[in-house]
């Protein structure tokens, strides 16, 4: 229990610590980018990257967590030839579907841009190369959490945030560029970071790529059995997620895009400050045979996660508007869909339960609740847009979340009779409270005076 709270109190504070100054740096390149690009072109951008979404199938999303739950039960058993194969086939396949959707989006963005006013052809072109850099950062990433390294986990987005940041600059003064720019530089960015962690990644990848495996057909078996469900699951997520963009631009127009993006991102961006499910994620895999430490883990990660969104929702109701007014007038229209959706913070804290389906191989039921989310987004979306305007979008986004995740617990408290997780719980204190909150508190004072705080 104590090493296990020491885990992911690092972890924590790491993902946490980096977060913090990642808003400082995108904060510069994001006041620079809204600065230099329209309304209009601002939606182009944000239609590119949903472009990402639509074609992840080939990126295999999903089945990343559940190769690295399986290398983590293998990790605990001290079964390096296993964790190898799992990884190195992993890896392959990943590469192989990387080219093929490069290819197609690449060849394919004339064809798409017949649809769209702008230069959108020409940024699905350059936003396609970011299929050839997916598959490394899935390993570094891979590596990263399966070892519980979580300090170079974080610096690999901080690092990166801050090469985009560079780019885009040099972009729009040197080259004197513009949505293409800004496109330009998240792909440049993806590629140069690989280089920076490099040395990290052989020597994470040492420490079993040269372990004999005992089961070669161990990853094909996860694939087979419960990594289409889990594949499914996510590249449905990642649909919902951007349809939402294609049903504003279709009902409101491409400015709505724009509008409701930055509303969205700023809600993203809210989320990522306390990011305790990263943390707790990894190690979950690895005490999965300790039922009740297992299902502990669970309910305090979910606990301090909700209570942890309701305190970062709270001040950024007061906080953002007058951040926006000042730095972004032209974006005023998107405080009101901001305020709405800051509401769904407290029901998207209970994202750690996603990590449970996974280790006892539900994927299944999380396709299911995939399609719901997609009903729901197109059936509510058009209907609330109608009655209530750019609110009907805000709306959506809450209702569709509140609704789903109240039925991933109804249907993981059936499938799994031990768990029994109720609101009740976020308001009780035990000594197992006590004793993390003592620790953790413990461990940031440490980190604190080591950076002379």
């Amino acid at each position: 229990m104590k090493q296990m709270v020491k885990t992911i109190g690092e972890g924590t504070f790491w993902l946490s610590f980096s977060s913090v100054l990642l808003k400082f740096v995108s904060l510069a390149s994001v006041l620079f980018t809204l600065s230099r690009l329209d309304i209009y072109e601002y939606g182009l951008v944000q239609l590119t990257y949903s472009s990402l979404g639509l074609f992840g199938i080939f990126a295999l999303p999903g089945l990343g967590v559940m190769v690295l739950a399986d290398m983590g039960v293998a990790k605990s058993k001290d079964d390096t030839g296993e964790m190898k194969e799992i990884f190195s086939n992993y890896f392959k396949i990943q590469i192989i579907l990387g080219i093929v959707a490069w290819a197609i989006l690449f060849f394919g963005s004339s064809f798409i841009a017949q649809y769209y006013k702008g230069q959108i052809g020409l940024l699905l072109k350059i936003i396609s190369f970011s299929f050839l850099f997916s598959p490394f950062r899935s390993m570094y990433s891979l590596l990263f959490s399966i070892n519980f390294k979580f300090f170079y986990q974080s610096m690999y987005t901080l690092i990166e945030e801050s090469l985009k940041a560079i780019f885009i600059f040099s972009a729009f003064f040197i080259f004197k560029m513009r949505a293409d720019g800004v496109i330009f530089a998240v792909v440049l960015s993806q590629a140069t970071v690989l280089l920076f962690f490099l040395p990290q990644f052989f020597k994470l990848q040492a420490g079993f790529i040269h372990s004999q495996s005992k089961n070669i057909r161990k990853f094909w078996h996860i694939l087979y059995r419960h990594g289409k469900w889990a594949v499914s699951y996510n590249y449905l997520h990642n649909v919902a997620q951007n349809v939402r963009l294609f049903l504003v631009h279709f009902f409101v127009g491409t400015e709505a895009v724009g509008i409701f993006s930055v509303a969205q991102g700023l809600f993203s961006n809210l989320s990522s400050f306390f990011p305790l499910n990263q943390a707790v994620a990894p190690v979950l895999s690895q005490y999965s045979s300790d039922r009740k430490s297992f299902f502990r883990l669970v309910y305090k990660s979910v606990k301090y996660q909700v209570i942890g969104f309701a305190c970062i929702g709270f001040i950024s109701w007061f906080a953002v508007p007058p951040f926006i007014m000042f730095f972004f007038p032209k974006y005023a229209g998107s405080l009101p869909l901001f305020k709405i959706m800051v509401f769904s913070l407290i029901p998207a804290g209970y994202a750690t339960i996603t990590t449970v389906y996974y280790v006892f191989k539900l994927q299944k039921s999380l396709l299911f609740f995939e399609i719901i989310r997609m009903v729901s987004i197109v059936v509510l979306l058009p209907i609330l847009t109608f009655f209530f305007g750019l609110k009907g979008l805000a709306l959506e986004t809450v209702l569709t979340v509140c609704f789903v995740v109240w039925v991933r617990n109804r249907m993981l408290s059936k499938k799994i009779p031990e768990f029994n997780f109720s609101l009740r719980y976020i308001l009780s204190v035990d000594e197992y409270d006590k004793i993390i909150l003592g620790r953790f508190k413990g461990y940031v004072r440490n980190k604190l005076k080591f950076f002379g705080i």
